[in-house]
């Protein structure tokens, strides 16, 4: 017997249903609960889903799962928001989450709190 393609997009869906259900993710960026409901995208196909991956070391080639965590799309704009205009007003110091370090001086290191 044949399935069809919505009968296996359906088990799928149900699958990536229970396994958000079980493990319960949270956003890495605001510490929210991540819902399934979130996860699938609109039915008009307008929206997108409300899930991305945020890289923790902020380097788009290390796709290691150690490097990799969820994030609701929000948050993720926001951060990286944040991070780029913090860059435009303090060009010499590398900004992190919540704290900035600076590599200006070898001797010691700054912490700024953003």
């Amino acid at each position: 017997m044949k399935l069809s393609i919505y009968s296996k997009l359906e088990r799928v869906k149900n699958l990536l249903k229970f396994l958000i259900e079980k493990f319960n993710p949270i956003c890495c960026l605001c510490g929210g609960k991540m819902d399934w409901r979130s996860f699938f995208p609109k039915l008009s196909g307008l929206d997108r889903d409300e899930w991305t991956i945020h890289h923790l070391d902020h380097n788009r080639g290390n796709d290691k799962i150690e490097n990799q965590s969820p994030c609701h799309r929000d948050c993720h704009r926001r951060h990286h928001r944040e991070e780029q205009l913090f860059k435009e007003l303090n060009p010499r110091i590398k900004y992190y989450r919540y704290k900035a370090y600076s590599i200006t001086s070898k001797k010691s290191t700054k912490i700024y709190k953003v």
